[in-house]
């Protein structure tokens, strides 16, 4: 889940087909499934600018869509 997410950092994160195609879940639950791995007791060995756009990317995946 974490390479995935990382290889989707540069463009934002991933979107809602590809996570469920991937993962077979939702976004909101991908989000929320990335954050417990990365707040973990044994987080995986990240650079400190990896860590932190894969918590921007959780959170931009875990709030609800704007309305236009």
């Amino acid at each position: 889940m974490v390479e995935f997410a990382l290889r989707w950092l540069p463009f934002g994160g991933p979107r809602a087909d590809d996570i469920l195609v991937t993962f077979g879940i939702s976004t909101l639950t991908f989000a929320r499934r990335l954050q417990e791995v990365l707040a973990s007791d044994h987080p995986p060995r990240l650079s400190l600018a990896e860590r932190n756009g894969l918590r921007e990317m959780a959170a931009a995946l875990g709030r609800p869509p704007e309305r236009p």
